[in-house]
């Protein structure tokens, strides 16, 4: 019983890790896409 809760919220917690990575991804592409757009 333990063991499954523990699988179920170390899914979630590398399911949001996952997003806040990929997240921090597409703003640091965007960032240095919108600098070398304006140098």
């Amino acid at each position: 019983m333990i063991q499954t809760i523990l699988r179920q919220s170390f899914g979630e917690h590398l399911a949001v890790n996952t997003i806040l990575v990929f997240t921090l991804a597409v703003a640091a592409t965007l960032n240095a896409w919108c600098l070398s757009a304006y140098l």
